[in-house]
């Protein structure tokens, strides 16, 4: 269950445009442990290298519309 609530909640915050060490920050903030939170962002980034570079092109995007 504890997975599933942060698989949601980094979705949230991804779709939210908030950067990489944002979501990190307000899932600590959640409650989450730091090591698991680690572990669970790491696995992302190697399932898809270019997610940041996608997060941060989605934010300037916004940001210039």
């Amino acid at each position: 269950m504890k997975i599933t609530l942060l698989k949601s909640l980094f979705n949230y915050y991804q779709q939210s445009l908030f950067s990489i060490r944002k979501i990190k920050n307000k899932l600590f903030l959640k409650g989450f442990d730091q090591k698991f939170i680690d572990e669970f962002v790491n696995q992302k980034l190697n399932e898809n290298p270019e997610l940041e570079i996608e997060i941060l092109k989605n934010i300037l995007l916004k940001k210039i519309r």
